[in-house]
This record gives structure tokens, sequence and C-alpha cells, in this order.
């Protein structure tokens, strides 16, 4: 997906890439009338940021407002778009959670908050009460630990134990 000028293929959705390098305005790359889309920007870091609007070029301004008073200030280089023709809100949600899931699968890094895995808020999510042990839910993804890569007895879990 890295490469500009490839056009990738989620289900029925196909995506251009327009090289977008922090320009304030991608109205030059997309055609009035067919802003109706499911967006994927990459990042000049290499992160990921997939989502859905009525008007993807009024939605990039807003992006991009946004991003200017976001810790560390992400920059655009790449976006891929794909038009979702018709007027049904529900397509548009369902094309735009299927996109998002593809990518998790394919191990892409998304910054997505509200329909990804990612926890909302600033930072790590600590998962427990005092005193007893909890678990730790790093805000970035790459850090998180999959399912059997952790042995089964931890620390977290030591205060569980019975004593029978």
């Amino acid at each position: 997906m890295d490469d500009y000028g490839t056009s990738i293929r989620v289900g029925s959705l196909v995506f251009r890439c327009f090289e977008v390098h922090g320009r304030p305005s991608i109205a030059a790359g997309i055609t009035e009338g067919h802003r109706r889309e499911i967006y994927i920007y990459w990042f000049t870091e290499g992160r990921y940021y997939a989502g859905k609007s009525e008007d993807v070029v009024q939605r990039y301004v807003q992006h991009r407002h946004e991003y200017r008073h976001a810790e560390g200030s992400p920059v655009v280089d790449a976006m891929w778009f794909s038009e979702v023709p018709g007027e049904d809100e529900t397509e548009l949600d369902d094309d735009e959670a299927t996109v998002i899931t593809v990518l998790e699968v394919r191990g892409f890094d998304l910054v997505n908050l509200m329909k990804t895995k990612m926890p909302g808020g600033f930072g790590d999510v600590e998962v427990g009460e005092a005193p007893f042990a909890g678990l730790s839910l790093p805000w970035v993804r790459s850090r998180r630990s999959r399912i059997g890569s952790a042995p089964a007895y931890t620390e977290a879990f030591a205060l569980y134990e019975s004593e029978g």
C-alpha cells in the first residue's frame, strides 16, 4: 500500500492513491460530485487512518485543522480513496468498518479511535483497581501482547490464586 499511484481493492471498493504531502486541500484530485468516499490516510511517520465522509474534500480540511492542534502535528503524506455511490448511510458505515477491519487484520498501525481496538484517551489504559494487580492496555497496538504470547501465570494474577 505504500507505493504511490497504486490502486488497492478491499471487497468491492477500489481505492486510488493521491499524493498529499501535507497540502492544504485535496480538491484538485477529487472530482466534484464524487466526494462521498471511504478514505485511508498514510502519515509521514508511517501510521494510517481510515474513515468515511459525505464530502471527503471538506473532511480533509477538518482533519488538517485537528492535526495542527494535535501533539506532534501529524502530516498526511498520501491518501487512498474509493467513492461509495448512493445515499445509504448504513452502506457507508459498513464499508468503513470493513476497511478498518481489513487493515487491522493485515497489521497496519491505525490511529483510529472509535472503530478500532485502540482505547480512547491519550495514553495507556490500566484495567484493575488498587490494591489488586491490574492489566495494562498499551495505547500503541504494536506494544500489546497477543493471545498465547504471554505466559498464563503472571504477577497480575498472583493475588487471585486459591489457597486451597
